[in-house]
């Protein structure tokens, strides 16, 4: 193995250094910020054996002559290209800290990733089909991110490709995203208590609402709730409404044992639906608050709210952080304030659970709907709620 060791005051400056002096098969080992250099500058450890990295390193295959053909990777890019430097490098500016420069530099690679996928996976599609080019074009535009879309018309490509009707190709993307989404299984049947969880502001306390108004007098149940959001200023207030509303009990908890204690008060009823307090992510006393509440002795159902109306990034963020609860489904809220449906197929691929629900409106208890994977594929694809 050949290592070099280089100090830059930029990332860029390294790779192409790098690339020069060990090729562009060359992996970054390590990067860290040199203390009390004038100006700032950045370590960068590379090496190069292809063999020894082939066996260490799992899912990273790297670009090597095989009966003198070069292997190629994702998109027919050769491997070990600029596609696999900058997931390299972002794995490694990760754990340098918050620095505003680095964060600069880590966005001007990706925007240069991102264009240079655009133009590989048309090109590559139009190869082989305009209807393809135009399909990529489509759901990228919705939304969908460009390796997720690349994947989906990959699975397309697999069975019987409409020739000349797009529209009959718009619904074999329909029909693909249907398949590759969680059967949805929606809110439990059996499972008497179901607790709501998310970020402040989701839109829970509708939500729950919406859903004790279609089980009173949609399914004849016999409903309780249960509110523990005492921390937002008129959370119990508003509940408090639309329980009289309703006409079901409603009981306050602020803590585990009187918890307990509403669980003994609506022992009667047939379901029991629970608000929870939004939190900001990084707060680990209330995933520690969930555990504890919600036990498996409870039985308890938990349903992660979350509006596809907020950006990828906090998106996907969001659900990584309530992830640590073990929630049961999700339920996507405010889809009629969101622009592009695209985003709902890479938060329920990354999160792998099954939506039960979509709520569209303030009204209650109307904007409300069951959610399957063909009617949240029909939502991606077409981009609309009609």
């Amino acid at each position: 193995m050949q290592i070099k060791r280089y100090e830059v005051q930029k990332i860029q400056d390294a790779m192409q250094q790098i690339k020069n002096d060990l090729g562009p098969e060359a992996i970054i080992l390590s990067t860290k910020t040199i203390k009390h250099s004038n100006p700032p500058k950045i370590e960068v450890i590379a090496a190069i054996d292809i063999t020894e990295l082939n066996n260490h390193i799992p899912g990273r295959v790297w670009c090597k002559e095989q009966d003198g053909e070069r292997r190629n990777g994702p998109f027919g890019l050769p491997q070990g290209d600029v596609v696999h430097q900058y997931v390299e490098i972002q794995r490694m500016l990760e754990k340098m800290g918050p620095a505003n420069d680095i964060r600069e530099e880590i966005k001007s690679l990706k925007d240069n990733v991102e264009l240079l996928v655009d133009v590989i996976g048309l090109a590559r599609f139009r190869q082989e089909s305009e209807h393809l080019a135009k399909m990529y074009q489509t759901l990228t535009a919705n939304g969908i991110s460009k390796g997720k879309t690349c994947h989906i018309i990959d699975e397309m490509r697999k069975g019987r490709l409409p020739e000349k009707d797009y529209v009959s190709c718009l619904k074999l993307a329909e029909k693909t995203i249907a398949l590759s989404l969680s059967k949805n299984e929606g809110i439990s049947k059996t499972r008497r208590i179901k607790a709501f969880i998310g970020p402040t502001g989701v839109g829970k306390t509708t939500t729950l609402a919406k859903l004790a108004a279609s089980f009173c007098v949609d399914k004849r149940k016999k409903v309780g709730l249960i509110t523990m959001d005492t921390f937002r200023i008129a959370a119990v207030e508003q509940l408090k409404v639309y329980a009289k509303i309703i006409d079901v009990p409603l009981q306050v908890a602020t803590s585990k044992i009187s918890f307990e204690k509403s669980l003994k008060a609506l022992s009667d009823a047939d379901v029991i639906l629970v608000d929870t307090p939004g939190r900001s992510p990084n707060d680990a006393e209330f995933i520690k608050h969930i555990h504890e509440t919600f036990s498996k002795d409870t039985g308890a159902e938990i349903n992660l709210l979350l509006s596809p109306s907020m950006s990828r990034d906090h998106l996907l963020e969001t659900e990584n952080y309530y992830r640590l609860t073990g929630y049961d489904n999700l339920i996507l809220t405010k889809v009629d304030e969101c622009s592009r449906y695209g985003v709902i197929y890479d938060l329920v691929r990354h999160a792998g659970k099954p939506v039960g629900y979509l709520t569209n409106g303030q009204n209650v208890p109307q904007d409300i709907e069951n959610a399957t994977p063909e009617k949240l594929a029909k939502l991606i694809v077409n981009n609309s709620m009609h």
